[in-house]
């Protein structure tokens, strides 16, 4: 099965880090004791103009080996992510690497795990409330897992998320 997953190359994100809006998640799809967080530098953003995320593995479930995370973010809102990723193969898909592998934004940010940590972002068209839905991918090795033939080369874990931006008018 070839993924339909477009990799877009971390954008360069100018961002003040003002880690403000925390929402903290324990679960995920399958374990309830990992615990992650994704936190926007803001909860309001103008149309056009992206909102900077951070999502940080707290609580690695592959607690005794040198895992990394990356993100999984849908990229159609008339197609959402379903909670349980059962349509993650039937939907445009971004993906996101971590700091490790994404050296533009690693100058944002200090005092992070660079493997558990990353940086993503999206913009709107329309004002209102949005719903930000994707996944951090926990996975062991030291290369992203980006297509099927390494997919199962490897184990990874999955943690959905989602991260509600509301989007005003420009001023």
């Amino acid at each position: 099965m070839i993924l339909r997953k477009k990799l877009i190359y971390p954008l360069v994100l100018v961002a003040f880090v003002h880690i403000g809006c925390l929402e903290e998640k324990k679960g995920s799809v399958d374990d309830p004791q990992v615990v992650f967080s994704v936190t926007a530098t803001s909860d309001t953003v103008q149309v056009g103009k992206f909102v900077k995320i951070f999502a940080k593995l707290k609580q690695p479930y592959f607690a005794n080996a040198e895992s990394e995370i990356m993100v999984f973010m849908e990229n159609n809102d008339s197609l959402p992510l379903k909670s349980d990723l059962s349509n993650e193969y039937d939907i445009d898909i971004a993906i996101f690497l971590n700091l490790k592998n994404d050296t533009t934004n690693q100058k944002w940010v200090r005092n992070m795990d660079y493997k558990k940590t990353t940086i993503f972002g999206r913009k709107f068209s329309r004002t209102g409330m949005h719903t930000i839905r994707g996944y951090i991918m926990e996975y062991l090795g030291k290369v992203p897992p980006i297509d099927d033939k390494a997919l199962d080369s490897i184990p990874v874990k999955k943690y959905y998320f989602e991260k509600e931006i509301y989007v005003e008018d420009t001023k």
